[in-house]
């Protein structure tokens, strides 16, 4: 759960990276071959990168279809969509495993309600066997409501 936080958090700053290098290449005036390349690349990895950021870059023109700061924002936007989907996931993981917990909560309770019919219906010896069974049963109980 935390290595995807990190794995979002470097990618942003990749691609903020990227962007800034597209603003560095942007304000090149008379941009060489391999300058137009390298633009045109970059534009690619970004919108490969950031989700709906439909950047373009007129090799003709020389100008992108978007300014930095609304690359910048779509970047930050696409991080917290991302991060919305990284909790989304995490409860969705806690929701289970809590509806793990309280099965197995109700095996326990209903052994225990087993145990205790076996109590009433046996002698001594039952009932003391009995007993410890109710205690490891507790015991299991404690274990599991120490989870939720």
């Amino acid at each position: 759960f935390e290595s995807q936080a990190k794995v979002i958090e470097s990618n942003t700053e990749r691609n903020k990276d990227l962007a800034a290098e597209l603003q560095r290449l942007s304000a090149i005036e008379d941009k060489s071959a391999a300058d137009k390349k390298l633009m045109a690349d970059t534009v690619d990895e970004l919108n490969n990168s950031v989700t709906g950021l439909n950047l373009s870059y007129d090799e003709e023109t020389g100008l992108l279809n978007a300014t930095t700061e609304e690359i910048n924002k779509r970047i930050e936007a696409s991080k917290g969509m991302e991060e919305v989907n990284r909790l989304t996931e995490r409860q969705k993981t806690l929701n289970q495993e809590a509806a793990d917990i309280e099965s197995s909560l109700t095996e326990v309770a209903k052994e225990r309600m087993r145990l205790e019919q076996e109590a009433s219906e046996s002698g001594v010896d039952g009932k003391k066997k009995v007993k410890e069974s109710l205690e490891g049963l507790s015991q299991k109980e404690d274990e599991l409501q120490s989870l939720l």
